[in-house]
C-alpha cells in the first residue's frame, strides 16, 4: 500500500502541475483560438483525473498524504523559467513525465490487487496519451508560445 500512496502522490502533483502548465500555455499563446482553446481542454482532462484521485481515499482506503519520492522533486522545485525550456517544450517534457507517472501507479496497484485504481490509471494514461499525440501534432505546426 505505501508504494501504492507514494504513486498517488506523486502523480496528484505532476497532474496538478500540468493543469497549471496547460492554462499559462494558453494564455500566453499567441497562436490563435483553436490552441488555446484545446490547451484549456487538456487541463480540464487533469483536473478532472485530479478530482477522480482526490475521491479515492473515501472508496479504496489508499492515503493520499503520502509525499512523492525525491525522484520527483524537480517537479516542486522548478525554476521561473522552466529550466531555460520555453513553455511548450516545458509542457511536453511534463507530460511525458505524468505518463510515466500513471504507469507507476498501475503497477503499484496490480500488486495489491487494487483493481479500481489499476482500471482508474489505465483510463489516464489512455487520457494522457491523447495528451501527448495532440502535443506532438501542435509542435509539428509550430506554435509561437511567449516566454515571461
Amino acid at each position: 500500500m505505501n508504494e501504492l500512496a507514494k504513486a498517488l502522490a506523486e502523480v496528484r502533483d505532476a497532474e496538478k502541475q500540468l493543469a497549471q502548465v496547460f492554462l499559462g500555455v494558453a494564455e500566453q499563446s499567441v497562436n490563435g483560438q483553436d490552441f488555446r482553446r484545446g490547451c484549456t481542454v487538456m487541463s480540464s482532462w487533469s483536473q478532472a483525473h485530479l478530482r477522480k484521485i482526490e475521491n479515492l481515499p473515501a472508496e479504496s482506503g489508499v492515503p493520499l498524504n503520502a509525499a512523492p519520492d525525491d525522484a520527483s522533486a524537480w517537479l516542486r522545485n522548478v525554476p521561473e523559467d522552466h529550466f531555460g525550456l520555453c513553455d511548450f517544450e516545458y509542457l511536453l517534457l511534463l507530460v511525458h513525465h505524468v505518463r510515466g507517472a500513471w504507469s507507476a501507479v498501475r503497477q503499484a496497484a496490480h500488486e495489491i490487487d487494487a483493481d479500481e485504481i489499476a482500471q482508474l490509471a489505465t483510463q489516464s494514461a489512455s487520457d494522457t496519451d491523447r495528451q501527448i499525440a495532440w502535443l506532438t501534432a501542435c509542435q509539428i505546426r509550430r506554435p509561437t508560445v511567449r516566454v515571461a
